[in-house]
């Protein structure tokens, strides 16, 4: 049969439940989601395993062979775009780093990371950008990091396990990912069940959302609750704003930052958010001067201190991408990264490195907000993405990370959707014009 219906109940994919006649074609599409699903997850599930990153390879190859290949043939002519070009300058970058690179392996090896990840993304991009949004993507993002709160609530021993850590104010160790990595994804998806609220009017997976702040909690991450306050935040500001109205939009922002800021004050007092708020007071006793500054604050200031007066020494092409643990291994005798995307680009790639990697933020935000018009709700959630994702890199190293550029796989095809539309505009635009003119002739 080539066509077949029955009720089913799609509740866990954030609809309404209802009668759906699915086709061939349609279980095609949620199974190639389950598994991106999987393969985004996977990310987090398996991040301390080497054969990790063949789960990407295998599941984009799938996609496409599925996605692609099956319903539209290959004529072997790939069209280039934006996304490509800017991996392929940065990937460009990083291995002719190695000519002046302190370490001559590391440039190498983020310069065939960044090749893996472009190869595997545009594989995927190919399927996802037939659609005429990023619902799907977005979705997708959502339940993975809903699966890695559960999977986590199982790896730790169930949730009176967690409850146990939380009440005597213990964080949850890295057993099977980095925690912070773990609370942000959890952090992600309930930002973007948040939009689904407000822009799509979507309820029905906000349950799990629960878990996953349980978990946000658990790990004590001040980067994850940073980034889900200005995500939740930017959105409620990002909804209200409308620049014919700029008074009025104006005063609901205020309104909503100081509705956050009490939240924000009244959730970090709940018991099982003790250790955050401990960690926070930490953080912000760095800033103020004032009150006692916690030993990791302390450690990372140090790296980026060391990072930023290396950038000085090198300040156009830095000393060779991924080469920072080289020099953190000369001075303090410790290899490690600088805790720092900012700084350890300025410190590896110069000047030069540097301008290459944030050229995307730059292209895409700009983009974005400049197209915002023709897909509001859809340009608001990737403003707010990329928004996080610049904030975050204060913290930690992100440019080679296979989460990242999915991310930025997801703004660019927004982008891309954009201009079709804006093209489709004018094109209709033009042809109205010419129908008028003929018709007055």
């Amino acid at each position: 049969m080539n066509r077949w219906q029955i009720n089913l109940s799609v509740w866990f994919l954030g609809k309404n439940t209802m009668n759906l006649k699915i086709t061939n074609s349609d279980l095609e599409e949620k199974i190639l989601w389950l598994i991106t699903v999987f393969m985004f997850s996977s990310f987090y599930i398996f991040y301390y395993y080497s054969w990790g990153k063949y789960l990407l390879a295998v599941c984009a190859a799938v996609i496409f062979v599925f996605g692609v290949l099956r319903h539209t043939g290959f004529n072997g002519k790939i069209k280039l775009e934006a996304f490509h070009f800017f991996l392929l300058l940065f990937a460009l970058f990083c291995f002719l780093s190695v000519i002046w690179g302190m370490n001559k392996s590391a440039p190498i090896s983020r310069g065939f990371t960044i090749v893996q990840i472009l190869i595997c993304y545009s594989l995927i991009m190919a399927y996802y950008k037939r659609f005429g949004d990023i619902d799907a993507l977005l979705s997708c993002i959502m339940w993975a990091g809903y699966v890695v709160a559960i999977y986590t609530i199982f790896s730790y021993g169930g949730i009176r396990s967690i409850a146990v850590l939380m009440s005597l104010s213990k964080r949850l160790d890295s057993q099977y990912a980095n925690v912070n990595s773990i609370g942000m994804i959890c952090a992600v998806a309930c930002i973007i069940q948040y939009y689904r609220i407000i822009y799509k009017k979507k309820f029905a997976s906000v349950l799990f959302a629960i878990p996953a702040i349980v978990i946000v909690a658990a790990t004590q991450s001040r980067k994850s609750i940073i980034l889900l306050v200005i995500g939740i935040l930017g959105l409620t500001m990002l909804r209200n704003y409308d620049k014919k109205k700029f008074v009025i939009s104006v005063v609901k922002m205020i309104a909503a930052i100081a509705v956050a800021a009490v939240l924000l004050q009244l959730v970090l007092s709940l018991e099982m958010f003790s250790g955050v708020s401990r960690r926070m007071q930490g953080l912000l006793s760095f800033f103020t001067g004032e009150g006692d500054v916690d030993s990791s604050t302390k450690t990372r200031q140090r790296f980026i201190q060391l990072g930023i007066e290396q950038f000085f020494k090198t300040p156009f092409l830095g000393i060779g991408i991924g080469s920072t643990g080289e020099m953190l291994a000369q001075q303090i005798g410790h290899r490690t990264y600088l805790h720092n995307n900012f700084v350890e680009l300025l410190a590896s790639g110069g000047i030069v490195g540097f301008c290459v990697y944030y050229s995307i933020y730059v292209y895409l935000a700009y983009n974005l907000w400049k197209l915002r018009e023709f897909s509001k709700g859809e340009s608001d959630i990737c403003l707010i993405i990329l928004g996080i994702m610049l904030v975050m890199d204060y913290g930690l190293v992100s440019y080679y990370q296979k989460a990242q550029y999915f991310y930025f796989m997801v703004c660019f095809i927004q982008v891309g959707i954009l201009k079709r539309k804006k093209a489709e505009m004018i094109y209709e635009a033009q042809k109205n014009l010419e129908g008028g003119n003929s018709v007055s002739s």
